[in-house]
C-alpha cells in the first residue's frame, strides 16, 4: 500500500523567452544532460520556470508574468528525484479532471519517464482500476509516513497508493488543518499503520470499509465485515482487531506501541465510542479472520 513518490525539484518548459537556471542546480545538470531533445522543439529555447501547486493544479509561472495554460504544461518536463535517486526527467503527458470530482478541483496527472531502452512508460503503476495516473501535491512524506507541510517542496502520488487512495474518498489536505489530519489519518488506516510509524500490517487487495464522523465517506451494510479501527493521524486510536492476524496479533501490535494502545484494543474499542471521539478522523471495518 505504499505510495509511489516522486519530487519534483523543478519544471523544464518550452517557452518564448531567455530565464536561466542557477548554477549548480540539479535541474541545469539534467537540463544539459538532455538538451539535444529539447532543442528538437519547434518553440524557443528550454527553460527551468518556478512551480507550485494550487490543491492539485500545478501552477507554472512563465517569465512575461503569465500563467502556463494545460496545453503549454502537455510535454514540458518535470526534473524529479525519484525515491531519493539522482535527478531525472518526466514528461507531463496528459491532465484531466478526477471523474470522481464532483467539482473538478482534482486533477490527475499521467507522467512517463524514459527506460533503459528510450521509451518512455508511465511512471505510476495501475490501480485497482487501472488507472495509471497521479497527482501533485505540497509538501514532503518521512519514512514513518508523515506528511510535513512544505509549500517548498511538491510530490506526486500516484492512484494506486494510500495517498493517492484517500485524496480521491475525498479527503483533501489543503482545505484545512482537519482536512490535512483527516488525510493523514486515511493513510494510516490503508496502510494499517497502527503505531503510526511506517509498519503497516495489511496487505495488498484486503477488503475493507471506509467511514467518517463527517461523513465524508460513509459505512455501506456488510455481512462479512465488522468494525476494526478508529484513526488519528498519528495511528490507531483504538484497535478491534487487527486486519491481517498472521502479519500481528493483537497482542504483538500492543507490544510495538504500548503507549498508544494499551486498554484500547478487543471490546475495549467499538465503533460508538469512536464516532463520539474527537480524535478519531477516520474509522474502519474489516474481515475478522
Amino acid at each position: 500500500m505504499r505510495s509511489h513518490v516522486v519530487r519534483l525539484l523543478s519544471l523544464v518548459v518550452v517557452v518564448a523567452s531567455a530565464c536561466e537556471p542557477s548554477a549548480g542546480s540539479p535541474s541545469s545538470e539534467v537540463e544539459g544532460e538532455h538538451e539535444h531533445e529539447a532543442a528538437s522543439s519547434a518553440a524557443a529555447d528550454n527553460e527551468v520556470l518556478p512551480i507550485v501547486v494550487e490543491g492539485t493544479r500545478l501552477v507554472v509561472r512563465k517569465t512575461d508574468g503569465t500563467i502556463a495554460t494545460e496545453t503549454e504544461i502537455l510535454g514540458a518536463k518535470l526534473v524529479v528525484s525519484v525515491d531519493g535517486r539522482a535527478p531525472q526527467l518526466v514528461r507531463v503527458d496528459s491532465i484531466e479532471e478526477d471523474t470522481k470530482s464532483d467539482d473538478g478541483e482534482i486533477l490527475l496527472y499521467e507522467l512517463s519517464s524514459q527506460d533503459a531502452t528510450g521509451q518512455w512508460v508511465n511512471v505510476c503503476p495501475a490501480d485497482p482500476d487501472g488507472l495509471q495516473r497521479g497527482f501533485l501535491l505540497s509538501g514532503t512524506w518521512t519514512k514513518t509516513g508523515e506528511h510535513l507541510r512544505d509549500d517548498a517542496n511538491i510530490e506526486l502520488s500516484c492512484t494506486s497508493g494510500a495517498v493517492g487512495k484517500c485524496l480521491r474518498m475525498g479527503y483533501r489536505p489543503w482545505e484545512n488543518d482537519t482536512q490535512f489530519a483527516r488525510h493523514q489519518a486515511c493513510t494510516r488506516m490503508l496502510r494499517a499503520d497502527y503505531c503510526g510509524n511506517g509498519a503497516s500490517y495489511t496487505k495488498n487487495g484486503t477488503l475493507i470499509n471506509v467511514f467518517d464522523p463527517a461523513g465524508i465517506q460513509k459505512a455501506e451494510p456488510t455481512e462479512d465485515l465488522r468494525f476494526e479501527a478508529a484513526w488519528g493521524p498519528d495511528g490507531a486510536v483504538c484497535l478491534h482487531h487487527p486486519r491481517i492476524p498472521e502479519n500481528g496479533s493483537l497482542e504483538d501490535i500492543v507490544r510495538a506501541c504500548p503507549e498508544r494502545l494499551t486498554g484500547r484494543t478487543g471490546d475495549a474499542c467499538t465503533a460508538e465510542a469512536a464516532l463520539a471521539d474527537p480524535k478519531a478522523l477516520v474509522l474502519n471495518e474489516s474481515r475478522m479472520r
